[in-house]
């Protein structure tokens, strides 16, 4: 049976890029929200915000203009329309958040700071991250990572640096592995690295997403550790099945733990 192709015109490309401009103002830009922007403006922290660069359930991340042309990442978490509660579980256990109250504001308010501060602990950790600049209320300014104004795609969109290269496969696995060593060393744990989560840029793979990330103290921590190393050598063990050097996770998580 042939399909009946319906009568109404599809919308214009410019009404469904207005209408999802709207939803992004109505879910992120709260007066409150509007305020943190003016006061990170009036520090010089940008200029502008230009176009979002990725939308998830809890934030919208932004690139911004500072006034020398340069590009900063913004990230703005929604205060009204978050869940607010798988937050919760991340801060609780955390001893540098154990105060936090269990209210909505209150816990997106600490998740912005967290997500500073666990950023600032890796990337002083020699972890590749954005460099943490700095945040306000809802809104975490970070460096921006990519090439011409654009951000670099992530792990899972653009696959291996190096799929056929068996040793610089080795090697760019090797790598990330290390950085979740030395954030362990530092005493965090990302708790949700996946390819998803990996930026592969021009100057190797970098790591984002730092807000759900735990202290070595958050009674969690071990278990978060294994499945962002099994994450990350499950996705690498596609690759290198072929060359015969999968990497056996179990051995690299009891590694990690010893030395750290």
């Amino acid at each position: 049976m042939a399909r009946r192709v319906s009568k109404r015109k599809a919308p214009k490309r410019e009404i469904k890029q207005l209408d999802v401009e709207d939803k992004i103002e109505s879910r992120v830009f709260d007066r409150g929200t509007l305020i943190a922007i003016a006061k990170l403006t009036e520090k010089g922290y940008f200029e502008t915000l230009d176009f979002p660069v990725s939308m998830g359930k809890e934030a919208v991340v932004f690139r911004g203009t500072k006034k020398d042309g340069t590009h900063v990442a913004v990230k703005i978490y929604r205060i009204e329309t978050t869940s607010f509660l798988n937050m919760y579980e991340y801060l609780r256990g955390d001893p540098r958040f154990r105060n936090v109250r269990m209210k909505r504001f209150d816990i997106i308010v600490a998740w912005t700071r967290k997500e500073y501060v666990n950023l600032k602990t890796a990337y002083e950790a020699g972890v590749r991250c954005p460099y943490p600049i700095g945040y306000r209320r809802n809104i975490v300014v970070m460096e921006f990572l990519g090439l011409k104004g654009q951000p670099y795609p992530t792990l899972q969109v653009n696959g291996p640096l190096s799929p056929d290269d068996p040793k610089a496969l080795e090697e760019e696995v090797e790598e990330l592995l290390d950085d979740v060593r030395k954030m362990y060393r530092a005493g965090l744990v990302h708790a949700d690295l996946s390819p998803y989560n990996i930026l592969a840029t021009e100057n190797g793979l970098y790591i984002i997403d730092f807000s759900q990330a735990v202290s070595v103290d958050h009674p969690n921590a071990l278990r978060f550790l294994r499945r962002d190393i099994n994450n990350v050598v499950s996705y690498y063990n596609k690759f290198l099945q072929i060359y015969g050097l999968e990497k056996d996770p179990d051995e690299i998580f009891h590694n990690i733990v010893n030395q750290g």
